[in-house]
């Protein structure tokens, strides 16, 4: 008991980096599952990731070594979606409430596009206790795919973070081996200027089963830190996953301005804009004549309807990119 307790004491005395230095191995960044009704008539809610070495189950059951919580308005979730100004808090323990190692401050920007000037998506990490920035997440200036850089409290580059590419760094590569092709969206960490072959680390989104998949939009993801992280670079990588999962995976779920951005897994010539899946999916619904029988345009359809929809035309593009393979 004696050494154990010593153990638990010197490791609280810790500072916040020291804790996450010791990190080995895949981590499971694992979004709380929230409420389902709520989320579909467009009323996001602030979001809450366990971090632990297990996968999990349905829900996070209090295991994990560290916990994410959100903090931002009801007006910027609705209204700004997936680009809303974002405070969040990486604890300790498997629970809200824990001792707060990093925050992690996002103020709004514009969604990632290809050949931005300013406006560029980022995020910073600041040590919990003492204030000091730990080092930052920007967008970088991109033409084909979205990518971004992870930077030191200097303000030196660490790592871009991207998706495999091929064609001479022209198309995401979907068939890429670390990624399980198209059913998964691999993010690779790359040195600065380096090739496909010095990649480094990964950010996966993984299937968690048909339950939550389903009937949630909580997302899981399998992290594999860069070799060598240290604890700032831990901080930074979980900041990262979570990064990636506010731009792409929740607004692509869950977005409430009509706008659907995608994390480009699939070739472009099958990528339509919001406007055109709901012209292309609303011509195959019952009764549709241009417009529903009491006088909406397609789209006023509601949330729900809406996000029903486009899960139809998911299945109308997995169909159609097997039949032209």
């Amino acid at each position: 008991t004696g050494p154990s307790g010593s153990a638990r004491g010197k490791r609280s005395m810790s500072s916040p980096l020291e804790m996450l230095r010791d990190e080995g191995g895949t981590r499971y960044v694992k979004q709380k599952p929230k409420g389902v009704l709520l989320e579909c008539i467009g009323c996001q809610q602030e979001n809450e990731f366990g971090i632990g070495p297990n996968m999990g189950t349905w829900s996070l059951d209090g295991t994990d070594k560290h916990y994410v919580t959100e903090s931002s308005s009801f007006f910027c979730r609705f209204y700004c979606g997936a680009g809303r100004e974002t405070r969040m808090v990486l604890s300790e323990g498997g629970q809200p409430g824990g001792r707060a190692l990093v925050n992690y401050f996002r103020p709004f920007r514009c969604l990632p596009g290809p050949c931005k000037c300013c406006c560029y998506q980022e995020m910073t990490a600041t040590d919990a206790e003492t204030g000091a920035v730990v080092g930052s997440i920007r967008e970088n200036v991109w033409c084909c795919f979205p990518s971004f850089g992870m930077f030191d409290a200097s303000g030196q580059k660490l790592y871009d973070v991207h998706q495999p590419s091929c064609c001479g760094g022209f198309c995401i590569n979907c068939f890429d081996k670390g990624g399980g092709g198209c059913c998964k969206v691999p993010f690779y960490f790359y040195p600065p200027g380096a090739g496909e072959e010095e990649r480094t680390g990964k950010i996966i989104k993984i299937w968690t089963g048909l339950k939550k998949e389903c009937f949630t939009l909580a997302n899981t993801f399998e992290v594999e830190p860069p070799k060598g992280a240290d604890g700032a670079q831990m901080a930074l990588t979980y900041g990262m996953t979570i990064f990636i999962d506010l731009i792409f995976f929740e607004n692509a779920q869950a977005n409430s301005d009509g706008t659907r951005t995608t994390p480009h897994s699939q070739d472009s010539s099958l990528e339509m804009s919001s406007a055109a899946m709901d012209a292309h999916t609303f011509s195959l619904l019952p009764n549709h004549k241009g417009q529903r029988e009491n006088g909406k345009r397609p789209g006023a359809y509601t949330h729900a309807e809406r996000r029903g929809a486009l899960g139809l035309v998911q299945v109308l593009r997995s169909e159609r990119l097997r039949s032209t393979e």
